[in-house]
C-alpha cells in the first residue's frame, strides 16, 4: 500500500467516523424524544389514575346511596308490618292510616328517585369507563408503534456499529501490512546504508592506495633521473 492509498485509507474512516458520530447524535436525539414522549405517556397514565380513583369515589357515593335506599326500605317494610300489626291489633282510625300510606308512599319515591339518581350516576360512571379505556387502548397502541419504531432504530444502529467495528479491523489490517512494509522498507534502507559505508570505505582505501602509489612512482621517478643523470655524467668522464 502506498502512502496516498494509505492517507485515502485513514480520510475515508475519518468520513465514517464522522458519520457515525453524526449519526449516534441523531439516534440520541430520538432517544431524548421517545424519553420526552415517555413523560407524557406517565403524565397520561397519573390522569388515568385519578380518573379511575375519581370513579371509584363516585362508585362509593352510589354504593353508599344504594345502601341508604336498602336501609330505607328496611324501614319501610318495618313500618309496614307495625301498621299492619296495629291494624290487626286494634282498629284504627282511617286519617291516620291514609296519612300513614301517604307516608309510605312519599317514602317509596324518595326510594324511586334514590334509585334513579344512582342508576343515572352509575351510567355516567359506566360511559366514564368505556371513554378512560378507549383512551388508554390508544395510549398502548402509541407506545407499542414507538416501541417498534425504537427497536427498528436499535437495529439499524447495531448494524452500523458492526459495519464501523469491520472498518476498524480492515484498517487495523492494513495498518499493520503498511507497519511491515515501512519496517522491510526500513531495513533496505538501514542495508543500503551500510553498502554505501561500505563502499565508501573501500573507495577512501583505494584512494589513499593510489595516492601512496602515485607518490611512490614520483619517488621512482626522481630516482630514474638522479640515476639517469649519473649514468649521463659517468658517460662524459
Amino acid at each position: 500500500m502506498t502512502n496516498e492509498e494509505f492517507e485515502r485509507a485513514i480520510d475515508f474512516l475519518l468520513k465514517g467516523q464522522a458519520n457515525l458520530e453524526m449519526r449516534i447524535e441523531q439516534t440520541n436525539e430520538q432517544l431524548a424524544q421517545t424519553n420526552f414522549q415517555l413523560g407524557e405517556f406517565a403524565d397520561t397514565q397519573a390522569d388515568f389514575t385519578r380518573v379511575m380513583t375519581r370513579n371509584l369515589e363516585e362508585q362509593a357515593k352510589f354504593n353508599r346511596s344504594f345502601r341508604a335506599a336498602l336501609k330505607a326500605q328496611d324501614e319501610v317494610n318495618k313500618t309496614q308490618a307495625e301498621a299492619n300489626a296495629s291494624f290487626r291489633a286494634s282498629v284504627i282510625s282511617q286519617a291516620e292510616i291514609n296519612n300513614s300510606f301517604r307516608a309510605m308512599h312519599d317514602s317509596q319515591t324518595e326510594i324511586n328517585n334514590s334509585f334513579r339518581t344512582a342508576i343515572n350516576s352509575q351510567a355516567e360512571i359506566n360511559n366514564s369507563f368505556r371513554t378512560t379505556f378507549n383512551s388508554q387502548a390508544e395510549i398502548n397502541n402509541s407506545f407499542r408503534e414507538r416501541h417498534e419504531s425504537q427497536v427498528e432504530i436499535n437495529n439499524s444502529f447495531r448494524e452500523r456499529h458492526e459495519s464501523q467495528v469491520e472498518i476498524n479491523n480492515s484498517f487495523r489490517e492494513r495498518h499493520e501490512s503498511q507497519v511491515e512494509v515501512n519496517n522491510s522498507f526500513r531495513g533496505e534502507l538501514n542495508a543500503q546504508a551500510e553498502f554505501n559505508n561500505s563502499f565508501r570505505a573501500a573507495m577512501s582505501k583505494l584512494a589513499a592506495a593510489q595516492e601512496r602509489t602515485e607518490t611512490a612512482l614520483a619517488k621512482l621517478a626522481q630516482k630514474v633521473d638522479r640515476l639517469a643523470d649519473v649514468q649521463e655524467d659517468s658517460g662524459r668522464s
